[in-house]
């Protein structure tokens, strides 16, 4: 059975079925969905190159879209120039057919949710899929890194992505990054990276407080392991800028837009016991909202 068979096969179930989309969406969640959906893609990539080449058209496509697309292809390991373009397949020597059905195939489903917010969620979450499956992109797996030379924006892998803020997809990065074996080392360049690990998840944090999405005592469990790291690893006013400079550099592959000044405004203000979160107002504020609050010049 050909896949446009298929497909009209599974949309005609639904229909009679009267199943919506989009109440299934909502239901099994937007990464469980969007996983499903990857896998049947994937039955009909043959190739490695053909999943980058059909991965490159989206993003290709996802930069013109709105501050959401945008952000996961700046954030997608990939740079601009590999997919800048790429829709017109200059480089592509497949066949055309390939690729237009794992193109039909995605937004079959993804044009069936109204909300454009989450099918644009969804479809970000489907490309991301197949990139982890493929090992694309930001998922490209690396064995020359050596621990003892690289800096903390070498060797964190950004895995995740995450609709409500940047800040978070830094949290679940970083939590994914830190292991025994980094807590345990007596080697300097080691503590030095650990303790970028303890500024960058500060800041995180802290954001994400001032966001309504962490509590007070969430952002105060980082701030904890942030002096526990600070008292293990080292106390000299070089030691501790060093780190805070990998830290920055870290934060600012997520949003270049990010200044000192500006993380030093957001830990501050989180450390404001004036300053209630809106969490407890069960609501939240986005990241760009922050960002256009703190970064005002004086």
């Amino acid at each position: 059975m050909g896949l446009m068979t298929i497909l009209k096969s599974i949309f005609a179930k639904r229909s009679k079925e009267d199943i919506e989309i989009e109440k299934q969406v909502k239901k099994n969640g937007v990464r469980l969905t969007a996983k499903q959906i990857a896998e049947e893609v994937n039955k009909k990539i043959s190739s490695k190159e053909l999943a980058r080449q059909f991965i490159l058209e989206e993003l290709d496509s996802a930069r013109q879209g709105n501050s959401i697309a945008q952000n996961f292809v700046k954030n997608s390991g990939f740079k601009p120039y590999e997919y800048l373009g790429a829709s017109n397949r200059t480089k592509w020597e497949g066949e055309e057919s390939e690729l237009e059905y794992l193109q039909l195939f995605v937004r079959l489903f993804t044009s069936k949710i109204r909300e454009p917010d989450l099918m644009i969620e969804l479809s970000i979450r489907v490309l991301d899929e197949i990139m982890k499956i493929w090992e694309l992109g930001k998922y490209k797996v690396n064995n020359t890194i050596n621990i003892e030379t690289s800096r903390l924006i070498d060797l964190v892998e950004k895995k995740h992505y995450r609709f409500e803020s940047i800040l978070a997809e830094i949290n679940d990065d970083l939590n994914n990054f830190i292991n025994e074996d980094l807590l345990q080392s007596q080697n300097y360049d080691d503590k030095l990276i650990l303790m970028a690990y303890g500024y960058a998840r500060r800041f995180a944090a802290a954001g994400l407080f001032l966001q309504g999405i962490f509590t007070h005592d969430e952002y105060q469990h980082s701030k904890d392991i942030f002096y526990a790291l600070q008292s293990k690893t080292g106390q000299t006013v070089k030691f501790q800028e060093d780190a805070f400079a990998q830290s920055l550099e870290y934060i600012q592959s997520y949003d270049k837009r990010i200044s000192r000044d500006f993380t030093s405004k957001v830990v501050i203000q989180a450390e404001n016991k004036e300053v209630l979160s809106v969490h407890d107002f069960g609501t939240q504020i986005t990241f760009e909202g922050v960002f256009q609050m703190f970064n005002k010049v004086d």
